[in-house]
């Protein structure tokens, strides 16, 4: 979770109490000025209800994840989203509500936990954009990809990418 959104809301809804609290009008002797700051009030109550509806509905509300795996400390926190056709993970400290995105592409990876400061993300090779990140704040970040190979009876076994197949040499039966 962002703090963006936190803001955003609090703010509304803080312009929305002092808006109520204006539409009371304590405190103001002169009639002309209590009718000023009512007729403020409800003009701020309505347009911050109507900034609330409107956010409210065209937020797009944020999956559950798929995943939420700690490291052996206890010290950080890894998060495999899926949406439709992408997928993320992000790691942040375990006090902290900000994570930071540090894997993003089309395919769910697999994520562990090597160590304490050292996170594993295993994707499939995938002819779209794949993004990955070698480290956040004391977080090491191994990247590796993942190569779907099939042999000559039809098996399929992943092994991870290396020169050798990316040079487009095969070995033997085995097929890229």
């Amino acid at each position: 979770m962002t703090l963006r959104p936190v803001i955003f809301y609090s703010a509304i809804l803080s312009s929305m109490l002092a808006g109520v609290l204006a539409i009371w009008g304590f405190g103001f002797e002169r009639r002309w000025l209590r009718g000023l700051v009512r007729a403020s009030g409800v003009i701020v109550v309505v347009s911050a209800s109507a900034a609330l509806l409107v956010a409210l509905a065209f937020h797009p509300l944020r999956p559950a994840p798929r995943l939420v795996l700690k490291s052996p400390g206890g010290h950080f926190v890894a998060r495999v989203e899926q949406q439709k056709d992408a997928a993320s993970v992000s790691v942040r400290p375990a006090w902290s509500p900000i994570a930071e995105q540090v894997y993003a592409g089309s395919s769910e990876p697999e994520i562990r936990w090597l160590d304490e400061w050292t996170l594993e993300i295993r994707y499939p090779s995938q002819p779209g954009k794949t993004s990955c990140h070698g480290s956040w704040v004391g977080v090491k970040v191994v990247c590796t990809e993942v190569v779907e190979l099939r042999n000559d009876s039809g098996f399929r076994n992943c092994v991870p990418r290396n020169p050798f197949l990316q040079a487009g040499r095969s070995l033997g039966a085995w097929r890229p």
